[in-house]
């Protein structure tokens, strides 16, 4: 997920993106990149501690899932 976000980002900030590409969209799409990237640090983190951290990694495309919902709206 951290190389996904890189790339988005770096093709916006390159300007490599094909014409015909929504940049509003794209940029949306890297921020929640970057999000759900951040999510799964933090839970890898907390994974040392706790053994139900599975929960949170099912969650994960329920978090892009809203965050692409909330952005939209």
């Amino acid at each position: 997920m951290i190389t996904r976000a890189g790339l988005q980002t770096r093709a916006l900030a390159d300007d490599l993106l094909r014409a015909d590409v929504d940049r509003v969209t794209f940029r949306r799409d890297a921020r929640i990149s970057w999000v759900v990237a951040a999510y799964w640090t933090a839970t890898i983190v907390v994974a040392w501690w706790t053994p139900w951290i599975i929960l949170a990694w099912v969650g994960t495309s329920l978090l892009a899932s809203v965050l692409h919902r909330r952005r939209a709206a």
